[in-house]
């Protein structure tokens, strides 16, 4: 469980370092009308985020659903809903 929190806080840190260099750099440019969309394409990740965290966690956290070494491997239930996930990011 640590592991996965250590990972997800890393890659939230990666996130909003890249967002406030892209902003910077828009404010460097003199281009601060586009901040804007790049806040609120931010906010839209972070809400898609929470929500996909929801369904997923119902799914797969209070189901029951036991979870093996294998299913790592693409031979439990997980593959058929994260290759959509995979494919269109």
């Amino acid at each position: 469980m640590l592991a996965q929190f250590i990972l997800t806080l890393r890659e939230g840190l990666e996130a909003a370092l890249v967002t406030v260099i892209v902003a910077a750099y828009l404010r460097k440019i003199e281009r601060n009308d586009l901040s804007r969309y790049l806040w609120l394409g931010s906010g839209l990740a972070v809400l898609a985020r929470a929500v996909l965290s929801v369904v997923f966690w119902t799914l797969y956290g209070m189901a029951g659903v036991p979870v093996r070494e294998d299913d790592y491997l693409g031979n439990g239930p997980a593959p058929p809903f994260f290759l959509p996930c995979i494919s269109l990011c």
